[in-house]
């Protein structure tokens, strides 16, 4: 795979995100760690307000989808900022990988960078 210079690799797995800056060119890729975001994992589904039963997720995984919503306001909010120009999103387990599916999604709000899916 081919990495443009300046490409940003986002990993996040449910409770954890690290970025990655291609310092090199789309032929010798060398990644720099980016420093770390913050995430306002606040925001969660209406299911998020409703106590944990077998019809309602789990308080772990209502956290875990804040922080996946987090994360995708995160890297959309740079995006339409111009702060990122290219991005590959690395994502899991499945839920994490919904929210990166969401964000590489052909939505107007998006068009503005290069998404690569991976």
């Amino acid at each position: 795979m081919h990495l443009p210079q300046n490409t940003v690799i986002a990993v996040a797995d449910g409770e954890k995100l690290s970025l990655f800056q291609n310092e090199g060119d789309a032929q010798n890729v060398k990644l720099r760690a980016m420093p770390d975001e913050d995430i306002d994992s606040s925001k969660i589904s209406s299911g998020g307000r409703h106590h944990s039963s077998a019809a309602n997720p789990d308080d772990s995984q209502q956290e875990e989808d804040g922080f996946g919503n987090g994360v995708a306001n995160m890297l959309n909010s740079h995006v339409l900022a111009g702060k990122i120009k290219s991005l590959v999103i690395i994502a899991a387990p499945a839920r994490s990988a919904r929210c990166a599916r969401a964000t590489t999604s052909p939505c107007p709000r998006f068009s503005s960078a290069n998404w690569t899916r991976t």
